[in-house]
């Protein structure tokens, strides 16, 4: 069997969700091929220059750039026409868009429908192109893979399609990256971003969605009772993120306010082990992967109420309003200063964590895609 995979995002330099998914299930894929017999057909946009995908010497694994002299529609237009000329016996696309022409067999992953949530998150160029993406893939794919039971729900009650056609698989954590750290490799870390300790870090996108003002004002909140430390703001800004950037810049607390904007994997796990919590305080997640990184890490974990967080984080966080800062503040507080309760966050985010492996998802993944549908 070939199994033909959409790795236009996964080689990315600056890698955000959907690559590290696309990445992280494409090596677990190459590294645990079923059979001799079956290979990997990975398409791309541009060569491929990632140093540490070792993984692509797999003699199952085959490259196939297609080249495209268009700045979009690569998907539609350049892999349409190879899926014409020469389509795999599946094809796995492993965000949101098919190709307008493809397989029988294509199976996509639809990792949220936030943008129908949150559309003011969103330019009109990506926001229509989304919309019309995933409504297409509904109506086409074989089978939909999706990563909560919450974003099956989503789905469901957006598109109204059969649940059958929906598979939840979970993302995964790479727990060889993602461990404590020792203090020199945190320290050595920290100098690079002129950070020092104590802070409490929060990872993702400068944002409404991720409610990044919530997560200033709290900070705000704790400042003012009693905590000496700074706040880490890891993730780039947002397309709506301007007002949360002008909400930063004019806080009474602004000095002790660090934005890092994107950081490469390394510098995000050392980031995260040396600080004293993380504050995730999204609206909406299809999952929330970082949630469960701080765990693997055995940083103290306060989120907010959001469903897929909720369940994916199970009883091994703090849960809070992220429009009730004081409740979120307290929160923070007892995870930082309270032993007994810092332990046992401790302790079962170790737990918790364990249940998502990236093999497991690919293992899951790689099920579906050698199954028949009608």
């Amino acid at each position: 069997m070939t199994i033909g995979i959409d790795a236009s995002r996964a080689f990315r330099s600056e890698k955000t969700g959907t690559e590290w998914y696309s990445w992280h299930v494409i090596r677990s894929l190459a590294e645990h091929m079923g059979s001799s017999e079956d290979n990997l057909l990975l398409y791309t946009s541009s060569p491929i220059q990632s140093n540490d995908a070792v993984f692509l010497k797999n003699e199952n694994v085959i490259v196939r750039t297609l080249a495209w002299p268009l700045k979009q529609f690569w998907t539609h237009g350049r892999l349409s026409l190879e899926m014409l000329i020469r389509p795999p016996d599946v094809l796995f696309i492993p965000a949101h868009s098919i190709p307008l022409i493809h397989p029988k067999r294509t199976i996509v992953t639809i990792h949220d429908v936030g943008f129908l949530r949150y559309p003011e998150c969103y330019s009109k160029k990506d926001l229509a192109s989304l919309r019309f993406s995933t409504a297409y893939a509904m109506r086409h794919a074989a089978a939909i893979i999706t990563i909560s039971e919450f974003s099956k729900k989503e789905i469901i009650a957006s598109y109204h399609i059969d649940p059958s056609r929906i598979h939840v698989v979970g993302l995964g954590c790479d727990q060889d990256r993602y461990y404590p750290r020792d203090a020199n490799e945190i320290r050595h870390v920290l100098e690079k971003y002129q950070l020092s300790q104590p802070y409490i870090i929060s990872i993702g996108r400068i944002d409404a969605r991720k409610s990044t003002s919530s997560v200033v004002r709290c900070f705000e909140y704790m400042r003012m009772n009693g905590y000496s430390g700074a706040l880490l703001l890891v993730g780039p800004i947002g397309f709506d993120g301007n007002e949360t950037k002008s909400l930063i810049e004019s806080s009474p607390v602004r000095d002790h306010i660090i934005h890092a904007g994107w950081a490469p994997e390394h510098d995000k796990i050392a980031l995260l082990c040396g600080a004293d919590a993380m504050l995730f305080l999204s609206r909406y997640e299809g999952f929330g992967l970082p949630v469960i990184e701080a765990q693997s890490c055995g940083v103290p974990v306060i989120c907010s109420e959001a469903e897929a967080l909720v369940e994916i984080a199970g009883g091994a966080a703090l849960y809070c309003d992220p429009d009730d800062l004081k409740t979120c503040a307290l929160n923070v507080a007892r995870a930082v200063s309270d032993p007994v309760l810092r332990a046992k966050l401790r302790e079962a985010g170790f737990a918790n964590a364990k249940r998502y492996t990236w093999q497991q998802t690919a293992k899951m993944t790689s099920s579906i895609l050698r199954s028949r549908f009608p």
